[in-house]
């Protein structure tokens, strides 16, 4: 499973209509916006070291190099839509307003038009076949995003849910302690000690809970703040790969290769975040 989970074109919609849960992806992230919306059905959504529950008419909103993964709620039974869009696809909207994306600060949204929105998402899907009008996609889009906007000032915090168990909320509050300390030398037996859980238990429940193991989610963070990084400052590939918790600049170029397929100056040159 790749960790950076990169989107090839500027816009990607599709539904999907699922009936069981044997194929699903673990924790990932993209290189563009995403925008679950849940037709039918019920589901959980892990965003970052939280979870929440979605219902239909609801919206999950993803922003770049957010790690997130869907999880089966009940009825595993489910219909959404997904949207992918590069901030670059609207550049013209942008210009207009520079805040046409401040609705992702808001991680899910209740849609209070739902007949609108499920109007607007099935109109770009029957332009996606084509993809001919570009001026057509662009404007439901836009009015997607505008409506968006307007709801999300008018949102509660958003519930959330309870992993199910003591010992799953705890992997969660260890996902946090990752999150925010990635960059310090992070053992499976540092991690067993800090919290008082046997480290096979340990990495036993948090394969359970997060689909990967406790070193693969590491190592996407870390990669995530690398990919930031390179993307973004001008700062060496060795002083990187400290910064973000690697003590061998050849095992960063390593992992990084391994992951992304190319070298971390390749990919600072390609710039794609």
């Amino acid at each position: 499973m790749p960790f950076l989970d990169g989107i090839a074109e500027p816009f990607v919609v599709e539904l999907r209509q699922r009936q069981t849960w044997s194929i699903f992806k673990g924790t990932h992230f993209h290189n563009c916006y995403e925008l679950y919306y849940l037709a039918e059905g019920e589901v959980t959504y892990f965003v970052e070291d939280t979870i929440y529950p979605v219902k239909a008419g609801e919206m999950i909103l993803i922003p770049p190099a957010t790690i997130h993964k869907t999880m089966p709620c009940g009825d595993i039974r489910h219909k959404r839509i997904l949207v992918y869009i590069s901030s670059d696809f609207l550049i013209e909207f942008l210009a207009l307003n520079p805040d046409l994306f401040a609705c992702f600060a808001h991680t899910k949204i209740r849609t209070l038009k739902r007949e609108r929105i499920e109007q607007l998402l099935h109109a770009l899907l029957e332009e996606a076949k084509e993809l001919k009008d570009l001026v057509m996609v662009k404007a439901l889009l836009g009015e997607l995003l505008t409506l968006l906007n307007r709801w999300s000032k008018h949102m509660e915090s958003p519930e959330t849910v309870r992993s199910g168990s003591a010992s799953s909320e705890k992997i969660l509050e260890i996902v946090r302690y990752i999150n925010g300390t990635y960059s310090e030398d992070i053992t499976l037996t540092h991690l067993s000690r800090r919290f008082y859980i046997n480290p096979t238990y340990l990495s036993r429940k948090f394969k359970q809970v997060m689909g990967v193991s406790y070193s693969e989610y590491l190592t996407k963070i870390r990669m995530r703040a690398a990919l930031h990084l390179l993307a973004n400052t001008r700062k060496k590939v060795s002083q990187i790969a400290q910064e973000v918790g690697f003590r061998s600049d050849n095992h960063f170029c390593k992992m990084f290769r391994q992951v992304m397929g190319m070298s971390p100056l390749a990919y600072r040159k390609s710039n794609i975040v």
